[in-house]
């Protein structure tokens, strides 16, 4: 995985995990966990999205061939956008 799209997931994740414990919507993380397919990750992306009032990076939303978000298993994405300050 790319240095700096690891980056981009870890700060996304801080962000999402706090703006998700100070709105009292920690469902969105574990529904997120609990994705099992890239439709239902980002389905919670956009659920998150509209219910924290956060924009989600670009890099994020890069889908590729074979179930690859800029080129990594979507499910090695997933626990960078879990992290919880």
């Amino acid at each position: 995985m790319d240095e700096k799209f690891q980056r981009i997931l870890a700060g996304f994740g801080y962000t999402l995990g706090r703006a998700a414990k100070e709105d009292g919507e920690m469902g969105l993380l574990y529904a997120l966990r609990n994705a099992k397919k890239p439709e239902e990750f980002y389905r919670v992306l956009n659920d998150a999205q509209f219910r924290l009032e956060m924009t989600i990076p670009e890099a994020l939303l890069r889908i590729e061939k074979g179930e690859r978000i800029f080129g990594v298993p979507w499910v090695r994405v997933k626990p960078y956008l879990q992290f919880m300050p």
